[in-house]
C-alpha cells in the first residue's frame, strides 16, 4: 500500500528529514555565508553545524541558522574533526581560506563526506590530482564554486565558440585583476602517496583517524615554509588554501 505523506502529517511541498541532504560548513565567513543563505533556500537541504576557529564567526552563522529554521538547534565547534565525526551529516560546506580547501575537501571524504568547497580547488595541479584521486577512492561527490565555468553567460560563450559564431579565434586574454603580481607557487613535494583503504573500512574507524591524523602532519610540516613567505590572503585562481597565518577553521 502506498501512503501520501500528508497522509502522515508532512505538511505539502515539504521534503520528509529522511529526504534531505544534512550539511556541515567548515570555514564560514562572509563569502561562505553567501553560500550559505542559498543552501538554507533549498528544501532539500537542511544545515545543522558550523565549524570555525572565530567564535564571532560561528554566533553568526548559529544565528542565521537558527533565524531560519526557527529554532536553537545549529551546533558550533572550533575543531573540523568534531564536525566530521558526526554520523549523521551526509555533506560539508568548506569557504575557508584558499590553502585549506585541499586538505579539508580530502578530509571530508574520507570521513564519508560530500564537499561543496569555494574556488580555487587546489594551489597546484599537484593538489589537483590528489583531490581527484581521493573522491575517486572514497566514492565521494565533489562540486566546486566555480561561476566561470558554468554561469549562463559562460555557457552561452562557449556555445557561440563551438558553433562557430565568433568565427576563427586566434587570441586569448585572461587576467586576475588589476594590479596584481602573485609570486609562483612552490613545489607540492609533501603531496605523498596514500594507501588504498582496506576493503569494506568504515568510516569513522581507528586505523581512518590514524590516517588522517598522519595526514594533517604531512600537509603542516610541508607547508610551514610557505606560509611565512607568504599572506593567507593572496588568493591563487590555480588552487586551493591552507595553514598558516590565519588558522585552518577560518573563514574568508
Amino acid at each position: 500500500m502506498i501512503v501520501r505523506s500528508v497522509v502522515l502529517g508532512q505538511r505539502a511541498g515539504t521534503v520528509a528529514p529522511s529526504d534531505q541532504i544534512v550539511f556541515g560548513g567548515i570555514g564560514i565567513g562572509s563569502r561562505g555565508q553567501h553560500d550559505l543563505s542559498k543552501l538554507l533556500n533549498f528544501n532539500q537541504a537542511r544545515f545543522v553545524a558550523v565549524c570555525d576557529v572565530r567564535n564571532e564567526r560561528r554566533e553568526a552563522v548559529k544565528s542565521m541558522v537558527d533565524q531560519k529554521y526557527g529554532n536553537h538547534d545549529c551546533r558550533m565547534c572550533d575543531d573540523q574533526y568534531t564536525l566530521l565525526a558526526r554520523q549523521d551529516i551526509d555533506a560539508v560546506l568548506i569557504a575557508t581560506g584558499d590553502r585549506w580547501h585541499t586538505p579539508l575537501a580530502i578530509l571530508a571524504a574520507q570521513h564519508g563526506k560530500d564537499v561543496y568547497c569555494e574556488k580555487p580547488c587546489s594551489m597546484s595541479m599537484e593538489e589537483s590530482w590528489a583531490l581527484a584521486d581521493a573522491f575517486r577512492r572514497y566514492n565521494r561527490i565533489y562540486q566546486a564554486g566555480c561561476q566561470r565555468r558554468n554561469g549562463a553567460n559562460f555557457e552561452l560563450c562557449k556555445e557561440l565558440l563551438k558553433t562557430g559564431a565568433l568565427g576563427k579565434l586566434h587570441t586569448l586574454y585572461a587576467n586576475v585583476g588589476p594590479a596584481v603580481n602573485w609570486p609562483p607557487v612552490p613545489s607540492r613535494d609533501w603531496l605523498a602517496a596514500e594507501e588504498l583503504p582496506p576493503p569494506g573500512a568504515r568510516r569513522g574507524s581507528l586505523a581512518r583517524t590514524c590516517a588522517l591524523a598522519s595526514l594533517q602532519l604531512r600537509i603542516c610540516a610541508g607547508r610551514m615554509a610557505q606560509l611565512l613567505r607568504f599572506s593567507w590572503r593572496r588568493h591563487s585562481r590555480m588552487g586551493l588554501a591552507h595553514r598558516g597565518p590565519v588558522p585552518m577553521g577560518s573563514g574568508i
